[in-house]
Formats: structure tokens, C-alpha cells, sequence
């Protein structure tokens, strides 16, 4: 229980700590309001090919919203009560510890990767509908960071995704926990296929590269 409270603690502060870098590096890119152009991404090429070719086929099976973050985050919950009907041999608290404790080692990476480069975003004019000037002082960038909670993202965190490493959680908790149980690997297979096709759906929908 302890360490269950210690890294939901740390999540939280992660994601307030991230939705502030969000902002700041859309703010501090020095083309915000600039038309630039998206930089090329050869896996949305490929599968907008395969869909020109075969539209009735591909359309459906990479557009069609398979799962979700809620979808994901259930299976997570459902894995830690299963131990209520003794399903797994381990701690439920424990288990949603390894979660939050992924969770934010996962996003820490992704606000490296996005404060690292700043990526032009594939949506012309992003910044302009989405955010406001930046503030003139220091403390102004500051204040409007944490004015608002900016849960889809912003304009420049395009590598990593954070729904992503959020998502990933979930069936590695099945690996790990749940993976020499009665139905284990069918359940594993159903959710990397769900996560693939999720990611991939991200990035076809301009949401990442």
C-alpha cells in the first residue's frame, strides 16, 4: 500500500510537471506561427497507400476505434481486483504500484524526447487555435502552465506519445502477472493486437509521427 501511494503520488506530479513542459515548448517554438511543413512520415504513407489500394479491406481495419485509453485503463483495474476471486498470486496494490511506477518512468521519456526536438506539427496553425500569446515575464509562462490541464496534448510533443506509453502499460501487466494463467495468452494477444492497432490509428490520424 505504501509504495501503491508513493508512485500514484509521483503520477500525479508527473503529469502536472508534463502538461507544463507541453506548454512551454509550444510556446517557445520559435515557428509557431509559421506554416511549416510536416516532416515526412513513411508509415502514414504506406498505410494511406494500402488503403487506396484496397479501401474496403484497410479502411475499416486501421480506422475503426478498437480501443481506447479508457478500454486500457480497465483492463488494468480488472487485472488488480482479480484477486479478489484469487485469478492471480500476487498484491493488487502491488501490481497498480508496477503500473503508476511505469506510467511515469514511460512519460519521463517522452517529455526528453519532446523538449529535445521540437517537431513542426502535421496540423497547420495548431498553436494559433489552440493556445494563447506567450506571456512577456518568466512567471507569466509559468502561471499559464499550470492555468489549464491540457490532457490532448499540445503542438510540439509529437514523439513520444503519451496515450501510448499510458496504453502499453496494460498489456505488459498481463505479461507479467497474468501470463501463465488459463486464457493468459489469448487475453495477451488481444491486447497487443488492440494496442497496435491503437498506435497505429495515433499516428494516422496526425495525433504523433
Amino acid at each position: 500500500v505504501g509504495r501503491f501511494c508513493l508512485w500514484f503520488s509521483l503520477m500525479i506530479a508527473e503529469l502536472l510537471f508534463e502538461n507544463f513542459m507541453v506548454w512551454v515548448v509550444s510556446a517557445t517554438d520559435v515557428r509557431k506561427y509559421e506554416d511549416v511543413p510536416a516532416l515526412q512520415d513513411n508509415v502514414a504513407m504506406a498505410f494511406d497507400a494500402l488503403k487506396g489500394r484496397s479501401p474496403r479491406f484497410w479502411a475499416p481495419l486501421l480506422e475503426f476505434r478498437w480501443a481506447g485509453t479508457v478500454h486500457f485503463l480497465c483492463a488494468a483495474l480488472a487485472l488488480a481486483f482479480s484477486v479478489a476471486w484469487d485469478q492471480v498470486p500476487f498484491s493488487g496494490f502491488g501490481m497498480m504500484a508496477r503500473f503508476f511506477a511505469t506510467t511515469v518512468l514511460g512519460r519521463l521519456v517522452r517529455v526528453a524526447a519532446f523538449c529535445a526536438t521540437v517537431l513542426p506539427n502535421p496540423r497547420p496553425g495548431c498553436y494559433a487555435r489552440r493556445f494563447p500569446p506567450p506571456p512577456d515575464s518568466a512567471w507569466g509562462v509559468v502561471r499559464e502552465g499550470f492555468r489549464q490541464l491540457r490532457g490532448d496534448g499540445g503542438c510540439n510533443d509529437l514523439v513520444v506519445s503519451g496515450h501510448g506509453a499510458f496504453w502499453t502499460t496494460a498489456p505488459l501487466m498481463f505479461g507479467a502477472f497474468y501470463g501463465d494463467a488459463r486464457m493468459g495468452r489469448a487475453v495477451q494477444v488481444l491486447l497487443w493486437a488492440a494496442l497496435a492497432q491503437t498506435a497505429l490509428r495515433d499516428a494516422l490520424e496526425a495525433f504523433h509521427y
